[in-house]
């Protein structure tokens, strides 16, 4: 390089002392020419490595996600589940008292699932890191708006979660103080004081109806899960 501008140096000085000042003009508008070429060639190079850079990181993140989706997807399919089973427990129990029906050992199974705490889904690291990147970062538009609605569903989710978790889960815990036997898989100590007792027959109906509109919201989402993986495995390939 400094050989290089060692000789355009010296054909500078050779115009200039041969008084050739015409060419010498030719001769520095084209100077001025390279070198603007080369100022945008070194900053093509430049953006091109940003943006293999930013890719790089783009398929990192979605392969990050990807691991989470999969995770709540699991996640998902195991509280749709437990969630039939919780909700049947407090639809027979609710029905029995009612009813004034004795109890069974089926029935005496179900008071050990009526109120099983409903998990939440806390796979969000990749998206936290996302929200700090910014989500320009993927530039597939279906992508990045399904990861968006996904999220969002899941922060109203876990409020819904953590709603039933600390109101309801406080009512029947209160309730077994008096009832239940907490420490032996929730076994009425007093089933037939329980038939009386509309707090506890009332929260219960109350939760079934709530868990079946989580269940609706499960069901929906799951297909929803399932066609963001999808794409983001496409998208990877």
């Amino acid at each position: 390089m400094v050989n290089m501008i060692k000789f355009f140096r010296h054909i500078r000085q050779s115009l200039l002392t041969e008084n050739k000042f015409s060419k010498y003009l030719l001769y520095a508008i084209g100077e001025i020419v390279l070198v603007v070429i080369g100022i945008l060639i070194a900053l093509s190079i430049n953006n091109w490595n940003e943006q293999r850079k930013e890719r790089i990181l783009e398929s990192e993140i979605l392969a990050d996600l990807l691991v989470d989706l999969n995770k709540d997807l699991a996640q998902m399919l195991e509280a749709l589940e437990n969630q039939k089973v919780t909700i049947n427990a407090q639809r027979s129990i609710a029905t029995a008292l009612e009813n004034n029906l004795p109890m069974t050992d089926s029935l005496r199974g179900q008071f050990y699932s009526v109120a099983l705490p409903f998990a939440r889904i806390e796979n969000e690291s990749t998206y936290d890191n996302l929200k700090t990147i910014g989500f320009g970062i993927i530039k597939n538009k279906e992508i990045r708006k399904g990861v968006q609605d996904l999220y969002s569903f899941y922060k109203i989710f876990d409020k819904m979660t953590k709603l039933f978790n600390d109101e309801f889960l406080l009512t029947i815990n209160k309730e077994q103080a008096e009832h239940l036997m907490v420490n032996k898989g929730n076994y009425p100590r007093d089933y037939e004081a329980l038939k009386d007792d509309f707090v506890f027959i009332n929260t219960v109906h109350d939760q079934a109806n709530i868990n079946g509109y989580r269940l609706q919201q499960i069901n929906e989402a799951i297909p929803k899960l399932n066609a963001l993986i999808a794409v983001i495995e496409k998208e990877l390939k």
